[in-house]
C-alpha cells in the first residue's frame, strides 16, 4: 500500500486519491507530500514561483 497517491495534469491539476479499489490510502485524507506538492505547482501556474515565471503567459484583463 501506499502512504499517499495523486492524479497530476493540466485539467486534474493536483488531485488526491482517497481509494484504490475500495482500500483507504495511507489515513483517508490529502498527505502532507501531496498538499505540498498541490499547493507549488498551483502557485507556478500563477507565475508566483520566480523560476517558473517565464513559462506562464498572463492573459490580459477584459476590460468590457
Amino acid at each position: 500500500m501506499a502512504d499517499e497517491l495523486f492524479f497530476c495534469g493540466s485539467s486534474a491539476r493536483i488531485t488526491t486519491i482517497l481509494s484504490v479499489d475500495k482500500r483507504q490510502v495511507g489515513q483517508g485524507c490529502t498527505g502532507n507530500i501531496t498538499k505540498w506538492i498541490y499547493d507549488f505547482y498551483t502557485d507556478a501556474q500563477i507565475a508566483g514561483v520566480g523560476k517558473y515565471k517565464d513559462w506562464v503567459t498572463m492573459l490580459p484583463k477584459d476590460e468590457s
